[in-house]
């Protein structure tokens, strides 16, 4: 459902990504960026998602939990 690539990795410190929906229209991305900071002996991380269609956010932060979030949590 999700096509996409890395435009910025930065070992320890940062990934960027372009997203796009399989049904949104070619060439339209929204940009995911995922920032590590330190917090003590754990690391803390920080999301950004931009550029994504209006009025879909409700959904998005839903499936931010469902998808990435709570498997994280379960992984680690």
């Amino acid at each position: 459902m999700i096509q996409g690539r890395n435009i910025e990795l930065v070992p320890g410190k940062r990934i960027v990504q372009a997203w796009r929906a399989a049904n949104r229209e070619e060439g339209k991305y929204s940009v995911v960026r995922y920032e590590l900071k330190e917090n003590g002996s754990e690391t803390l991380v920080v999301l950004e998602h931009s550029g994504y269609p209006e009025g879909t956010e409700e959904h998005l932060s839903a499936g931010w939990k469902e998808n990435y979030w709570k498997r994280l949590e379960n992984h680690f």
